[in-house]
This record gives structure tokens, C-alpha cells and sequence, in this order.
């Protein structure tokens, strides 16, 4: 509960002033109680202003109880509607209580304390000096000029500063409830100790003047300041004044598209929200205390560090809107935390270091450095000058410009990482680049090199490295003299040297001893290394244009020695660019050649797989020796000077579906000729200008939905003579019901088309018998007219009088007669015998022909009888029988009757059919179990030489090798599979094999073969296969 006021000791008056004292006591005491008057929360008061002297002057004695002005000790109350101007003497009190208003003009007031002060009216500091070393409250506070210094501390709802100084060790404290603080007129200073706090939900307005922190003063805002205006934050002399933006707190500048600037350091937990002109942070950041709050900045407003250090922390942002951006001029600035925003940096002085990752939407480098250990990336970057160091990585990725490197001024990289992503570009237009240390330039995208520019390290660093990876473009696109790479160069994606002399002075990594390696080079002008020489080619190289070049150390012609082009390589010629190796020039990857373009190796052009290409009918293959591919593939239309021999694939496609070979065309049984039918009119075509040497395969490729019919014609290889035919043909019935008609080999081409049915027939033939074999019977088949097709046709023998057991081998077969020819012969051998036995005959007759019909289709073979008759020789021993009489064939050619003791003279064996086995079926065959193995079969001798032995091969399969048993019955060691060795098995018609040993586990294979007395040995393909488990 408040206490009463103690009334003032009228007997200290003077006699006559001791009734009027008494009278004001009671007076003074209802206005102290009369409501609206101060608090007595505190102190009573001890003294009042009673306005006796009728004016508002403090000094003026008739003005308070007691005719006397306030003292040491004094508290002092001024109650409502009172107006009190203080200018006296210095004076001391120890508190006030004010509910009218209390100016102070001039002089010293000292409010001592320990009691608090409080003012529900208003309370003007305006030309004094307050020293308040108690607390204050007032409702309102007012300070133009003068100064307010102590140890105490004023709390207002309502604070108008309009100049004048706060000094001492105390607090003016802005609290909720009321306007919050309002600057203007001019400067206003904070100076020693003294901290200017905005409370939690009041605020602050800054229109005019600046504010002037100087020794240890603080700015402490919890609430909200906005700055209206380019008024700054000045101060003089001071060693740590301190701005600091609690958490939830806001400092916003409104208005003036001048410079705010904050001369002293700063820590930001709250937000910072530029909206106009520039907020120029000059003071850094508070030692041992980063900002961990927001920093936003509106569209045309600008956020400057211009000194440092500045220390955001990971939970910092700085977040710019529309044209808005950060500005580093000087100092180090650390970033940690967010930053979406355009940064600058301009100033040979400034560092910005990023050690969190961030993507900045423009980065701007002029002067400085931008460094720090993470990964800085942005669409667009222009860089005009500057260092970028340290180890972390600044990356351009797509969606933007990309890098400008521009400007006369120097471009350092030292130990940091500069990326190019996938689908960005980098432009090098002006001024030079250095790299130093780890230096590293990694492009995955486009990096363009447009004018001629240096782009070097230091001498002899072998840590600078420009990687070009894969899918990227290292291209030079202007300026016709010369651009020069001094670091090392490692290209998996594409040069493309485009204008004037792309020089990779400081070496191409993926060139070594005469192996060009991997990326691809698109040359159009020129493109250099030290010591390039081609040899072996494992890249993709693409000469664009007769100035196409590559060029070693002197200017000569790197590919003068190009000798292989190796399964992953490319080679292109385009534009009327030509390529002559001083030799043979072996491909086994891609040679493309287009326009106007000619290969002209002085030895053999040798292909072992991949792909030659004519990509132009004016393009040219001009081998000094020949063309030969024994793999891959030619295609294309264009022209080979010179011979081509085909051992992989030819096709010339369809449009204009013409190749020219000049020289002779020779296609191996490997070999295969592709053509491409969309119209009679409209197919592949293979001009020859020299003989056509055929085999292999013709592959018929119908397209376009074109429907053949036989009554079709198409010439598919023009020659000036030809020999041999196509082994297969492919495609004559693209769909059931659709179909050519079969190649027609005429004298100087090769037609689709129904050509003309040739007749066969066969003649008759006579020969001696003789005494043994050797003699053969030769028939004589003719075709006519001459075939433009292989005729082929079945033919066979038969008995006549002569019988194939005996007089002559039975045989059959197919005869063949290529195009071109007429006649060939079918033998067949005769056994000869001392026998006289009369002429015998025999016959051969033909069947199935294809592409000829048959005339006469039977021919008989006379075997004449060469023998005669020889008396029997008298016997030099009495005979224990009695002589027999040979036989004589009576003229009809049948045998006499054999009498009962008559022999028929003995016939000697001709043999020449192989013998078969085979094994038992199932278990009867193979008996498998516990490591015991029993096989058994049967063989069968064909012919009459009988059989000679039955040969097992058995073989244990391990890891793509086998082991085969031997005669000792022991597997042997691990072989390759088509080494077989066999073991003779007992018996021969019925035969057997039983190892007695055990044989380990595992998957087997057996097979068997017969051998007759002839010699005659079962074909192995034919040979039975039998493959079980031994478990």
C-alpha cells in the first residue's frame, strides 16, 4: 500500500511565514492526494511545486512548499497541469515525481537515487546536462540537446530524440505501449557505455540526423527501427560500440536511395530488410559473435560490406528480391548460411568466403577474392577480374549466361575448383587466366575460348589440370591467331578448334608415344600440342575443311604417319578435306567420309572390323595398294579407286544407292553385298569398273513397302566381267507371297530378273576295265543355251548288266555347272579285275534340276572287257581234284550255270564307306555309380573291309577345359576340350570299356568311333554323344 507524504517542518519557518506555512501544508496535501497525482510507489515526497512565485522557473523558491527550491535528499513532486523549466544552479535531488511536465533548459540536475522516478507527464532534456543515477520512468521523454549521462536507467513508451547526447554507464530503455522512439533533427550520441534498448514490441523511427556511437555504446534492439532516410550510423573514437538485432527483431530502411552506413560492428539475429537505397555494414561483425538472423533485400536495393570482418553463421540468410543484391568492397566477409542473392564482389581488398554450399542466382568478381572450402554455384558469372581461391569449387550451372571471363585485368585461380556443369557454358573473351597450385578447371558443358587469350600456369606445376569430361565442348570460336592452354589438358568430351590456333601448350594428357587415346577433336582451323604425332588413333578425330590441321611442335601434319585407326576410334573427313598416310592405313573402328572428301593412304587400306562410311557421292577412297575388309562393314555411296576385296559387308543404301569401285571386286565366302529395293527403279547398285570375283552372301533388303513380283528387273552389280556366284542369297521372299527372281549372272552384270531356262542332258560313256582300280567312267553333261545361273542337278547310278558290288562304285550326287560355263563331267570308278567276263553295262540318270530343265536325263557307261581267256596250267602234283574250267560269260552277258563243285573267282574288296557305332540305350549303355563307370555299344561295318576297332573318348568337364581318361584308366590333367584323346575299347560289333578304377565326381561327355580295315573312320560330327553326372 502507498504511504502518506510526510508534511514539511513549518517550525524551521520564520515567525510570520509559519501560518501560511501550515495553511499551504494542508493545501499542498489534498493536491497531493487528489487524483492524477504521481505514484508513491517509492519515496514520499519531500518536496512539492507549488507554482507561489507564478512562474516555471526551478529556481524560483516561492515556487515550492516551503519557499525553498529541492535539495540533496529532496524527492521531488510536480503534480498534474504543472509546467517546471529547470536552469538553476547545479541541484541534486533524489527522485521526482512528475505529473505535469518537467523541462530541463540548462545547467546540472542530478537525480541521485536510490529511489525510482517517475513522470506520467512529460520529462524534455533541452540544453542541460541530466545526471541520472537512479531510475527513471516516464510516460514521455523528449531530448533535442544537452546530455543525459549516470548510471541509471529511463524506460519510456514515448522516446523523441532530436539531438543531444546519452552518456554514462546507463540505459534508455523504449518500451511497448506507446509511439516507441522517434529521431530526428540532428545528430544523436550514444557515447561511453550507455545502451539505447528497443524493447520487445515497440519501436523505432528514423527520419533524421545520425546516430553516434562512440566508446562501448550500444544499440540494442529487440523491437522494430525503421530508417527513413540516408541518415547513418556514425561514431568517433570509440573502441567497441556495438549495433545489435536480438532475435525477432527488425531493422528495416524505408526510404532514401542514398546510403545508410553502420560504422561499427553489428551482430543480426533478427532481420535486416533493406528496401531502398544501400545499407553500407562497415563495422563488421561483433568479435566472437557471428549474425545468425535474415538479411533481406528488395527489388533495386543494394546490402554492402564494404570492411570486415563480417561473420554470418549457419543459420544466417541473405535473401535478395527482383534487381536486389550483395555488394563485398572490402574486408572479409564469411558466409555460412544461406545466401540467394546477386553477389559482387569490387574491391582489392575483399575476400568472400563461402563455407557452406550455396546457389547464388549472379555472382559478379571485379577485384578481390572469392574464396572458402564449398562449392559456390550460379547461372551466371561474370568475371572481370579477381582471385578465386582456396579449396572449395565454383560451379556455373545451366539456366543463365554462364561465365564471361572478360576485362584486360588478370584472372587468378589458385588450389580451387571451377566447374562448367552439363548444359552450361563458360566464354573466355578478353584478358588472361593463370592457375596456380591444384588448380583445376573442370568443364562439362560448353567452355568457349572467343578470342585469343592466354589461359596458362605457372611453369612446370603438374597439379593445374583443365579436364574437358565427357559430352563437353572445349571449343575456340574466334579470333584468327592464336589462343594458348599453358596448363595440361585431359579431353574425354570434344575440342573444337574453330577459328585461328588452338595451342595446348602445356600438353594433351590423352595423348602418349603416338596413341591419341579418347575425347573427340573437330578441327576446322587449326589444333596444336607439343610433339603430336598420330600414329594409332583411339579418338574421335574430325578434319572440317581443306585448313582443317593438326599440327605437331614444327607445324607439320600430326596424321602424316596415321597407320591405324583402332576399334574405338573415328576418323572424319568432311568439306573437301583430304588425308594421305605416308603407308598402309589399317581401320578397325569408324571412318567417315563426307563432302568432297578423299583418303588416300599410299599402301593397302585394310579393314578388320567397324565401319567406312560414304556419307557424300563425291567422297573417295584412294588406297595406293587396295581396299580389302575382312570385317565390319562399307557403306554408303561413293567411290573406291582402286580394287575392293569383300570379306565383311558391303552396302552402298538407297539414296543415291550407287558405290563405285574402279578397279576389281572380289567378294570372299565371308563376304556379304547388301542392297536396298524400294522401287525397280529405286535400289542399290555396285558399279565395278574392272572384273567382279563373286561368293558369300547377297542379302536383299526390301523397304519402303515395296511389293517384288519375279517378273521384275533389277541390276544390282554392273561389271566388265565376272566369275563365280553369290554362295546365298537372302531376301528373294521378303513376305509369303511376295518374291524375286533369282539372280542371273549375265556377262556384265548381276540381274534380278527371270532370264532364260537352259536344257540339260547327259551323254553316254565307255571304258576299259583294266586289272585293278583306278579306271572311272566319265559322263559328260551339257547345258544350253549357256546358263546365266548355277544349274544343279541330282544325279545317281544303276545296274545294267554290270552290278555296283562288284564292276563299279554305286555313287550319287549333285552336279554342279556355275553360269558362264556349259559342260562338266560326273565319274564314277570302275574295279578292274583279271576276270574275262564279257562288256558290262551301268547307268547314271539325273533328277531335280534347278534352273534348267532336262532333255535326255540318262546316259549308260559300257565297261569293256579287256581279259581274255587263259587255259588252266597243268598241275605239278597230282591234283586231289579235278580241275575246273573258268566260266565263260556267254554273249548275252549272263553267267553259265555253276556246276556243284563251280567257286566264283574271288572279287577284291573296294571299301569306301565309313563304319558306324553307337551306345547302348540307358543304363545298358552307361552304368554310372559310386565312381565306377561301365560303357557298351555296338558298331556296324558299312561296306566289305570289316571292321578294324572301336575308339572311347571320355572327358571330365572342369572350368571350360577337360580332362580325358587314358589307357591307363587315370584322367589326365585339364586340356582344352578339342584336344580329344581316345582309348580302344574291347571288342568291335559288340564293345565294351570298364574302368576299373574310380573316377571322381562331375559332369562327363563320351563319344565313339568305328575304323574299318580300310582305313575308313567314322566322322566325328556324325560320331554319339552321350553327356551324364557321376555322382
Amino acid at each position: 500500500m502507498p504511504r502518506r507524504r510526510r508534511q514539511p517542518d513549518s517550525s524551521n519557518l520564520p515567525r510570520r511565514c509559519r501560518a501560511t506555512a501550515a495553511v499551504a501544508g494542508v493545501v499542498g496535501a489534498l493536491i497531493l492526494l487528489a487524483p492524477g497525482h504521481p505514484s508513491r510507489a517509492a519515496e514520499p515526497c519531500t518536496i512539492a511545486w507549488d507554482g507561489g512565485a507564478a512562474t516555471k522557473r526551478w529556481q524560483d523558491d516561492p515556487n515550492w512548499t516551503g519557499d525553498r527550491q529541492p535539495t540533496d535528499g529532496d524527492t521531488v513532486c510536480i503534480g498534474a497541469g504543472r509546467e517546471v523549466e529547470f536552469g538553476g544552479l547545479r541541484t541534486t535531488v533524489a527522485a521526482v515525481r512528475v505529473d505535469g511536465s518537467l523541462t530541463l533548459l540548462a545547467n546540472d540536475l542530478r537525480i541521485a537515487g536510490p529511489a525510482e522516478s517517475e513522470v506520467t507527464g512529460s520529462f524534455a532534456v533541452a540544453g542541460a546536462r541530466l545526471q541520472l543515477d537512479g531510475d527513471l520512468t516516464a510516460a514521455s521523454y523528449s531530448h533535442s540537446s544537452g546530455i543525459v549521462f549516470g548510471t541509471g536507467a529511463i524506460r519510456t513508451p514515448d522516446f523523441r530524440w532530436t539531438g543531444g547526447s546519452e552518456h554514462g554507464s546507463g540505459l534508455t530503455e523504449v518500451v511497448p505501449g506507446g509511439p516507441g522512439l522517434a529521431m530526428s533533427g540532428g545528430n544523436h550520441t550514444l557515447d561511453q557505455t550507455r545502451t539505447l534498448k528497443i524493447d520487445a514490441g515497440a519501436a523505432g523511427t528514423w527520419t533524421a540526423g545520425d546516430l553516434e556511437l562512440n566508446d562501448h555504446a550500444i544499440l540494442d534492439n529487440l523491437g522494430a527501427i525503421e530508417i527513413r532516410g540516408d541518415q547513418d550510423f556514425v561514431g568517433c573514437c570509440g573502441t567497441a560500440p556495438q549495433v545489435v538485432n536480438e532475435a525477432g527483431a527488425t531493422i528495416r530502411k524505408t526510404a532514401g536511395d542514398g546510403s545508410t552506413k553502420l560504422t561499427y560492428p553489428m551482430a543480426n539475429d533478427g532481420t535486416i530488410d533493406v528496401q531502398t537505397g544501400t545499407l553500407s555494414i562497415e563495422g563488421g561483425s561483433i568479435p566472437g559473435r557471428s549474425s545468425s538472423g535474415a538479411f533481406e533485400v528488395q527489388d533495386r536495393a543494394t546490402l554492402l560490406f564494404p570492411s570486415g570482418p563480417n561473420a554470418l553463421g549457419s543459420s544466417s540468410s541473405i535473401v535478395a528480391h527482383g534487381t536486389g543484391q550483395l555488394r563485398i568492397t572490402g574486408g572479409q566477409t564469411f558466409f555460412t548460411g544461406i545466401v540467394d542473392a546477386p553477389v559482387t564482389v569490387d574491391g582489392p581488398a575483399a575476400y568472400a568466403f563461402f563455407d557452406s554450399p550455396v546457389t547464388l542466382p549472379a555472382l559478379r568478381l571485379n577485384r578481390g577474392f572469392l574464396a572458402g572450402s564449398a562449392t559456390v554455384s550460379t547461372p551466371d558469372f561474370e568475371w572481370t577480374g579477381g582471385n578465386q581461391i582456396g579449396n572449395g569449387t565454383t560451379r556455373i550451372v545451366p539456366d543463365g549466361p554462364g561465365l564471361t571471363i572478360s576485362a584486360d585485368a588478370p584472372h587468378t585461380i589458385e588450389d580451387r575448383r571451377l566447374e562448367v556443369a552439363r548444359a552450361a557454358r563458360a566464354t573466355f573473351a578478353e584478358g588472361s587466366v593463370t592457375m596456380f597450385g591444384a588448380a583445376a578447371i573442370e568443364n562439362a558443358g560448353l567452355f568457349d575460348v572467343a578470342a585469343d587469350v592466354q589461359l596458362s600456369g605457372p611453369c612446370c606445376d603438374p597439379r593445374s589440370l583443365i579436364h574437358n569430361a565427357a559430352a563437353a565442348t572445349f571449343r575456340k570460336s574466334s579470333g584468327e591467331g592464336r589462343a594458348t592452354i599453358g596448363a595440361r589438358f585431359r579431353n574425354e568430351g570434344t575440342i573444337d578448334a574453330l577459328a585461328g590456333t588452338l595451342d595446348l601448350a602445356g600438353g594433351l594428357d590423352s595423348y602418349s608415344d603416338g596413341l591419341l587415346g579418347e575425347g573427340r577433336y573437330l578441327v576446322r582451323a587449326t589444333l596444336t600440342w607439343p610433339n603430336a604425332h598420330v600414329v594409332r588413333n583411339a579418338a574421335a578425330i574430325e578434319l572440317v575443311g581443306q585448313g582443317a590441321r593438326i599440327e605437331d611442335s614444327s607445324g607439320g601434319d600430326a596424321l602424316r604417319d596415321l597407320a591405324s585407326n583402332e576399334a574405338t576410334g573415328e576418323l572424319t573427313l568432311a568439306e573437301g578435306r583430304s588425308l594421305a598416310p605416308g603407308g598402309v592405313l589399317a581401320n578397325a573402328g569408324m571412318v567417315m567420309l563426307r563432302g568432297g572428301a578423299t583418303l588416300a593412304p599410299a599402301g593397302a587400306y585394310t579393314q578388320s572390323g567397324g565401319v567406312t562410311a560414304f556419307v557424300a557421292q563425291d567422297a573417295v577412297l584412294r588406297p595406293g595398294d587396295r581396299a580389302e575388309l575382312t570385317g565390319g562393314a562399307l557403306t554408303g555411296s561413293g567411290t573406291v579407286d582402286g580394287s575392293l576385296v569383300n570379306g565383311g559387308l558391303v552396302d552402298a543404301r538407297l539414296a543415291p544407292g550407287i558405290l563405285t569401285v574402279t578397279g576389281d571386286y572380289s567378294q570372299t565366302p565371308a563376304g556379304t553385298l547388301a542392297v536396298q529395293v524400294a522401287d525397280p527403279a529405286i535400289h542399290t547398285r555396285l558399279d565395278v569398273g574392272g572384273r567382279a570375283h563373286l561368293a558369300g552372301t547377297l542379302d536383299i533388303q526390301t523397304v519402303a513397302g515395296y511389293e517384288p513380283t519375279p517378273a521384275a528387273e533389277l541390276e544390282l552389280v554392273r561389271h566388265s566381267g565376272g566369275d563365280g556366284e553369290f554362295d546365298l542369297v537372302r531376301g528373294l521372299e521378303p513376305v509369303p507371297g511376295q518374291s524375286y527372281s533369282p539372280p542371273d549372272y549375265a556377262p556384265d552384270a548381276v540381274w534380278l530378273r527371270p532370264g532364260t531356262v537352259p536344257e540339260a542332258s547327259i551323254g553316254d560313256a565307255a571304258v576299259a576295265e583294266g586289272d585293278t582300280d583306278g579306271a572311272v567312267a566319265t559322263f559328260r553333261v551339257s547345258v544350253s543355251p549357256i546358263p546365266t545361273r548355277t544349274v544343279r542337278i541330282g544325279w545317281r547310278t544303276a545296274d545294267g548288266t554290270a552290278s555296283s558290288r562288284t564292276d563299279y562304285e554305286a555313287s550319287s550326287g549333285t552336279v554342279t555347272i556355275p553360269h558362264g560355263t556349259s559342260t562338266t563331267d560326273i565319274q564314277v570308278p570302275i574295279h578292274g579285275d583279271k576276270a574275262h567276263e564279257g562288256d558290262e553295262t551301268f547307268s547314271v540318270e539325273l533328277s531335280a534340276p534347278s534352273n534348267a530343265t532336262l532333255g535326255r536325263d540318262r546316259g549308260t557307261a559300257t565297261i569293256l572287257d579287256d581279259d581274255s581267256e587263259q587255259p588252266p596250267k597243268p598241275p605239278t602234283k597230282p591234283p586231289t581234284k579235278p580241275p575246273v574250267k573258268p566260266p565263260q560269260k556267254p554273249p548275252t552277258g549272263k553267267p553259265p550255270p555253276r556246276g556243284p563243285s563251280a567257286r566264283p573267282p574271288r572279287r577284291r574288296c573296294v571299301d569306301h564307306l565309313a563304319p558306324t557305332s553307337r551306345l547302348n540305350a540307358g543304363r545298358a549303355g552307361v552304368k554310372a555309380s559310386r565312381g565306377r563307370l561301365q560303357i557298351r555299344g555296338t558298331a556296324r561295318d558299312r561296306g566289305c573291309a570289316g571292321l578294324a576297332r572301336v575308339s572311347v573318348t571320355v572327358a571330365l568337364h572342369s572350368h571350360h577345359r577337360c580332362r580325358f581318361l587314358k589307357r591307363s584308366r587315370r584322367l589326365g590333367k585339364p586340356v582344352k576340350c578339342r584336344r580329344i584323346q581316345w582309348i580302344t575299347a574291347r571288342g568291335t560289333a559288340h564293345w565294351r570299356l570298364l574302368p576299373r578304377r574310380r573316377l571322381p565326381t562331375g559332369r562327363y561327355t563320351i563319344r565313339t568311333r568305328a575304323r574299318d580295315r580300310s582305313a575308313n573312320v567314322e566322322r566325328l560330327r556324325l560320331a554319339r554323344v552321350r553327356t551324364f553326372r557321376l555322382r
